[in-house]
């Protein structure tokens, strides 16, 4: 190498300064220097002033020279040398990547795919070219291991387990955080295990995913946790490529909410039927509807037995009132067992402390007392008071859940005991009010028959005509299928229909002729003095309404007002058929009685005219049919 061509110390010293590998050319091709990079690439340094580049490059699009190129100076397809050209008389650079190149290196080994670029470079005497070779698989290694690493971080931010597996060992080789969080491990007790003891509980050697091609449908499962329990997981498996290999992604995400929504929308749905099902329970007898309801209790929180001890109104003393079917006690036997409440165990606890109470743990609770010979054995137990007002009356309590109580399981007890004891304490207010209407029935049929033998004994023609048309009425309204209540009035009307006579002087009443105009007038104030006297009577609300229309008639003929059509109340227009047939077939001083046929007839005729024709035909068929007779 001549002096001329040769480099100064500052150019070694600034090749030396670059980040990638650099070999400096002199204007013949020669080497000049090359920086260390460019040695550990090349494998040995280059003889300055005696290799020419090409006994180190070889083209790739050049095949004619598999060996390297040999001309010294390159051949004129060779992109190398244009650019060098470029540099040396044009003072050009070419940028890197330029072409690709192999490079023989003095061991023998070939690096492959070397992207070139070429700068000029001033040398003593003249100007030479700088190649800078850039080692294209290893960047595209680091590129993929960049790659690689930035889906690791990825995986590692996913809200859901990820784990990579080896479908060959089926060992875990990654796991992402939440992954490790949903295990309860660390990385050490995870990589290198297999999946199946964790994931899918498959037998060693056996994956789902194997004949499943590159994706695996999500499939419920169960996480084994370091502790021994198990997380419900909803998981999948696709087939991913990481770092030049073929690897399973196995993801999953923890099913505990939403099971536990589930639970929870379970729960309300059988807290509603159940509660609509003891609205609509049709039992007669309070003992019934409490067992039934303490049955009920057991089902909703998942226990083995239920109670319902009451509170005695001085509060001192506690008693059973009732028990479900598994309890040990004779549940039929109300008041069974008695005990003061300062002395009564775990079961008076919510009414002494006023507020739901919990025992998980029974057996390890000092101070506990005894159970009866034949009660079953209590693990846990859970009670809630019950109020009126802000006074405990009773408490209700269940026991032996096979999970722990909790707050839910409380919230949902004292929902359903408020209700039950709602509705009991209705159907008792119901059961009193039943009892005291039935005593006010007898007071009220005991006031109506004396009343009626009052009405009877000033007109002895006509006794037991309130009765008989009272029982027709009736019949003609439940043939009719009217509500019991209007079956109820009608009957009570046709008993009061002619308490207005009480008012009418006797010898009218008990005249054996014809009445002259002015007694009749007379006679027919009967129906509104009968409703002036039942006018304040309350129940049935509308009696007085009836008795005054009883005479009405639907063409405007009747009396006392001369009403017409729908203007009649219906039970007026039933007690006129049952008034006008019940007369015809009686014996009256002026007139012999008539057939029952002949009396049908006369209805019949007056059927639309005068005569509802709903009551007229219910009337015929109830005696044509012999389902109703006077006798």
């Amino acid at each position: 190498m001549s002096e001329e061509q040769a480099p100064s110390p500052s150019h070694e010293a600034l090749l030396a300064q670059l980040p990638v590998a650099a070999v400096l050319l002199g204007p013949e091709w020669t080497v000049q220097a090359c920086n260390p990079l460019a040695v550990a690439l090349l494998g040995a340094a280059p003889s300055p002033g005696e290799q020419h580049i090409c006994d180190l490059l070889r083209c790739l699009h050049a095949s004619r020279h598999p060996d390297g190129c040999g001309l010294r100076r390159a051949c004129a397809s060779c992109d190398a040398r244009g650019a060098f050209l470029a540099a040396v008389n044009q003072g050009e650079s070419r940028p890197s990547g330029l072409s690709r190149f192999n490079v023989h290196t003095d061991e023998g080994a070939e690096l492959r795919h070397l992207h070139l670029g070429v700068a000029p470079w001033q040398l003593q005497g003249g100007t030479g070219a700088l190649f800078t070779l850039h080692d294209a698989q290893a960047r595209a290694d680091r590129r993929e291991a960049r790659l690689s690493n930035q889906a690791l971080a990825l995986l590692d931010h996913l809200p859901a387990g990820a784990i990579l597996v080896d479908p060959d060992t089926h060992t875990i080789e990654y796991a992402n955080a939440h992954a490790l969080r949903l295990l309860d491990r660390v990385e050490d007790d995870v990589i290198g295990v297999q999946c199946h003891p964790l994931l899918c509980q498959a037998e060693s050697g056996v994956c789902p995913a194997e004949e499943l091609g590159r994706f695996m449908a999500p499939w419920e499962s169960t996480l084994q946790r370091a502790d021994g329990s198990q997380l419900p997981i909803m998981a999948e498996v696709h087939r991913v490529e990481h770092a030049g290999r073929s690897l399973w992604l196995e993801t999953f995400t923890d099913l505990t909410h939403q099971r536990q929504a589930e639970q929870a929308a379970q729960l309300i749905d059988e807290h509603i039927t159940a509660l609509l099902a003891l609205v609509r329970l049709e039992v007669r007898d309070e003992m019934s509807l409490v067992t039934w309801a303490l049955d009920q209790a057991v089902l909703l929180s998942r226990s083995e037995l239920a109670y319902l001890h009451l509170l005695s109104r001085n509060g001192r003393t506690v008693q059973l009132y009732a028990s479900s079917e598994r309890t040990g006690e004779d549940r039929t036997v109300r008041h069974r067992r008695r005990c003061p409440l300062d002395q009564a165990g775990i079961w008076a606890d919510s009414m002494r402390l006023q507020q739901p109470v919990v025992h998980n743990d029974y057996p390890a609770m000092e101070g506990r007392q005894g159970l009866p010979a034949d009660h079953l054995p209590i693990r846990r137990h859970m009670s809630v008071p019950i109020f009126e007002g802000d006074r405990v009356v009773a408490t209700v309590g269940v026991a032996n859940k096979r999970e722990p109580y909790e707050a839910t399981d409380t919230r949902q007890l004292e929902l359903f005991v408020a209700s039950m004891w709602e509705i009991l304490q209705r159907r008792r207010a119901e059961e009193r009010l039943r009892r005291s209407l039935a005593k006010l029935r007898v007071m009220l049929g005991g006031t109506i028959q004396a009343i009626i033998r009052a009405v009877e004994s000033r007109d002895p023609y006509t006794a037991g005509h309130q009765k008989r048309v009272a029982d027709l009425a009736r019949a003609i309204a439940v043939e009719l299928q009217l509500s019991p209540a209007a079956v109820d009035a009608v009957r009570l009307a046709g008993m009061l229909h002619d308490i207005g006579k009480i008012a009418i002087p006797a010898d009218i009443l008990t005249k054996p002729a014809r009445l002259s105009a002015v007694q009749f007038a007379l006679i027919k104030q009967h129906s509104v003095l009968g409703a002036e006297i039942l006018e304040t009577i309350a129940y049935p609300p509308n009696l007085h309404r009836v008795v005054r229309q009883h005479h009405e008639r639907l063409d405007g003929t009747g009396y006392p007002d001369r009403l017409e059509g729908d203007a009649i109340c219906q039970e007026a227009r039933i007690l006129a058929v049952a008034d006008s047939m019940e007369a015809m077939v009686s014996h009256r001083p002026y007139r012999p009685a008539r057939p029952i046929e002949d009396a049908l007839v006369v209805l019949e005729r007056q059927r639309g005219r005068t005569l509802d024709i709903d009551a007229v035909d219910a009337c015929v068929r109830l005696f044509r049919e012999g389902r109703f007779s006077f006798d």
